[in-house]
């Protein structure tokens, strides 16, 4: 009987190791992954020490990740970059501790994101027959729902402005 229980643990963690090994996965992705498959909560903190040993799960690596997809890929700001990992179950101040690791590094992307975004929404309100204010209202709605801060759109704002005078 413990022979079955122990191949069906080596099945089982083998299957959880092709799910990390995927492609990068949080702590909570594979607790929940680990309640899909019905595995008694007690093995859970075991299942993930396990996977934590071995390198298949790193929670850190996998917020620098995502920081770095949403960012390069999604163009998203910093705003919903927080709120998404917040929903993923992370604690406000590793975010913190990470975004502020990347702030440096990643502060020219994310300007140039903006920059790009903001002309392309401006760009596309241009066929549309709108005031001034009413584009540029529309345009701050965009950017505010992509994750940026008001300041940053403002100071793109203006440069933008001082570009068309």
């Amino acid at each position: 009987m413990d022979e079955n229980k122990n191949e069906f643990t080596g099945d089982l963690l083998q299957k959880i190791e092709y799910f990390c090994a995927y492609r990068e996965r949080s702590s909570r992705e594979v607790i929940d992954k680990l309640y899909k498959l019905k595995v008694p909560k007690e093995k859970h903190s075991q299942i993930i020490s396990h996977l934590t040993d071995l390198n298949f799960l790193d929670d850190v690596r996998y917020m620098r990740s995502f920081i770095q997809g949403k960012i390069r890929l999604k163009r998203d700001g910093i705003q919903k970059i927080k709120a998404a990992l917040m929903a993923k179950g992370f604690d406000v101040q590793s975010i913190e501790s990470i975004l502020n690791e990347f702030q440096h590094d990643v502060q020219d992307d994310i300007n140039v994101n903006l920059q790009f975004l903001y002309d392309k929404k401006w760009n596309s309100l241009a066929s549309k027959s709108l005031l001034f204010q009413e584009k540029r209202q529309k345009v701050i709605q965009y950017l505010l729902a992509k994750g940026y801060a008001y300041v940053d759109i403002a100071k793109c704002q203006y440069s933008q402005e001082d570009d068309e005078a």
